[in-house]
């Protein structure tokens, strides 16, 4: 190494003591600064409110974001902001009674800062986790059991096993408990779970387990959820022990039916008179022998999946069952069952039937929520239904429909127009893109409302088919994607021409001022078409949705353009 020559060392000693000088004033500064920010933050309204609000800010907004399930996300940061906000978290021990089992060193210290209140403890054990880390986990859950208010372990099924035989023989605050298991399982040691009582325990959900539980355990159940795809299970030993639920509230199975199934006697009904929400899953036979078996009130909300079999060779079945479904010796409605809103869902071989209250879910990825309606309020909204599958809906009760959505699928004039007599009700249509011609088109098919037996205009001719139809909503649910079959639009001005003569032909006899909403996705109007509009449908409402003009704003954030 060439030693350096008295210039490069002393500028290199200069150097030191610029860099020493330099790093003084930083220090100066940042403790300045932090001076600074701490007198401003002070001053902030959040800083001024007592230790008792704050912490319910802490409590609400964990609970309002269900961050509950991710505790390590939320709390250990709110204990880290400043020294304040660390007395205050730790000082709450109902922060710190969520636990997961992510990360590990998490378990320990927020079973510690819990203290004594009840514990929510949600776990999942992978294939490639440790042993000893599991074993650690099941060792710090055993140790609090008196705690635990709400269960939940996924894994395998040697594992839920092994978890199940150390459990607690009794669980006096347990109120949810859930077993998944990743892949079919009898456990051999279920039956043994909390056999001394659980006796607050208001949900169990179980999935890729047989049926072989406690029947002590269920007794008090307002939520049961099964999942087994073992085809040993039998269906009249899930019947028994729902008999052993009778304050079931909600109820969710989805069950194998290879093999046999008996269907139960409709003569022996059983009773579920406080269920408020059903859903089912499974294939046809399934399905139909489980609505034979039960008798629920009218106003239960239902969600049927059936998958599988060809749901054409059990249609007569479904639909008798469904009518039988409400049907019981000590009539929990003295009135026929009524549909208020109503969902059918074709794909190929599976059929989805919702009965909702005051809204209708129109797909995966949209989701309208309407306004509570009248008495005779309905909804029926259609998905992919295959051709020649129609004839299968004017064997439900569809004279109270007020509302249609028609979006993913593309039925002949014909089928259409027939539908459309059976809905006399009819106030409100959904129509996609593609589909809007289809229902304009059925519309004139009208016996009344024919082209070749009037030469009058259209708006001023009598109608039969929908009467009452006020509103209609153009694009719903598009995506930019074409059915089969469809033709791609030139004339982008079309389907705003034939639904103002649908909304004109209809305006004169209705007392609801004519409404058109509008997906700009697909359209935007133009200034010379809504001229159109308001001068063939007067006093006519134009919303677009979600953007477009701003001379007004809906209640749920559509801009819409005022009549004039």
């Amino acid at each position: 190494m060439e030693s350096q020559s008295p210039e490069e060392r002393q500028i290199a000693h200069a150097i030191a003591q610029l860099e020493q000088q330099w790093s003084v004033m930083n220090s100066t500064m940042m403790e300045k600064i932090l001076a600074l920010r701490y007198r401003v933050n002070a001053l902030l309204p959040i800083c001024q409110l007592p230790d008792e609000i704050l912490l319910e800010i802490f409590m609400e907004v964990q609970y309002a974001y269900r961050l509950q399930l991710r505790p390590f996300q939320w709390v250990p940061p709110i204990a880290h902001v400043c020294r304040r906000w660390r007395d205050i978290a730790l000082s709450a021990p109902m922060l710190w009674t969520n636990i997961t089992n992510r990360p590990l060193s998490w378990l320990e210290p927020a079973l510690e800062r819990s203290q004594t209140s009840p514990l929510s403890i949600y776990l999942s054990t992978s294939c490639n986790m440790l042993p000893e880390s599991a074993e650690q986990r099941l060792e710090q859950v055993v140790g609090n059991k008196d705690r635990l208010k709400k269960f939940g372990i996924t894994s395998t099924p040697e594992v839920v096993e092994k978890w199940i035989m150390r459990l607690p023989s009794s669980a006096p605050f347990l109120e949810k408990l859930a077993l998944i298991s990743t892949r079919p399982s009898s456990p051999r040691h279920l039956e043994q779970l909390f056999k001394e009582g659980a006796p607050r325990l208001k949900k169990l959900q179980m999935r890729g387990f047989s049926a072989n539980w406690n029947r002590s355990l269920i007794g008090r159940l307002k939520t049961f959820e099964l999942t087994c795809f073992q085809s040993q299970l039998l269906l009249q030993t899930v019947l028994d022990a729902l008999r052993n639920m009778p304050q079931l509230e909600k109820l969710a199975l989805e069950l194998n039916s290879q093999g046999t199934i008996v269907p139960p006697s409709p003569y022996t009904k059983m009773e579920l008179p406080g269920l408020k929400y059903m859903r089912l899953r499974g294939e046809p036979r399934m399905i139909n022998a489980i609505l034979m078996a039960l008798a629920i009130p009218a106003s239960t909300e239902l969600n049927i999946h059936c998958v599988g079999d060809s749901f054409d060779d059990h249609y007569a079945e479904f639909s008798s069952a469904i009518s039988s479904l409400w049907t019981n010796p000590h009539n929990f409605r003295s009135d026929p069952p009524y549909y208020q809103s109503l969902r059918l869902d074709l794909f190929d071989s599976r059929i989805g039937l919702w009965l909702w209250n005051e809204r209708i879910q129109f797909s995966e990825s949209m989701f309208v929520a309407l306004e509570s309606q009248p008495a005779a309020a309905a909804v029926l909204q259609l998905g992919k239904v295959p051709i020649g599958s129609y004839h299968h809906l004017f064997n439900l009760p569809l004279t109270n429909i007020r509302s249609f959505a028609l979006l993913h699928t593309l039925p002949t004039h014909e089928e259409l127009s027939l539908l459309i007599a059976h809905l006399p009700c009819l106030e409100e249509v959904y129509l996609s893109e593609y589909a809007s011609e289809h229902f304009a088109s059925a519309l004139k098919l009208d016996p009344a409302f024919s082209i070749r037996r009037s030469r009058s205009r259209s708006e001023d001719r009598v109608v039969t088919y929908a009467p009452l139809l006020t509103d209609i909503h153009l694009g719903c649910n598009n995506f930019g994607q074409r059915p089969r079959g469809a033709r791609r639009r030139r004339d982008q001005s079309m389907p705003f021409h034939q639904m103002a003569s649908c909304l004109a032909a209809r305006a004169t006899h209705n007392a609801k001022t004519p409404t058109l909403t509008l997906d700009p996705t697909g359209w935007r109007l133009t200034v010379t078409q809504i001229k159109d509009l308001r001068r063939r449908v007067p006093g006519i409402r134009i919303i677009e949705w979600p953007q477009g003009a701003t001379e007004g704003q809906t209640g749920l954030g559509a801009s819409y353009i005022q009549p004039e």
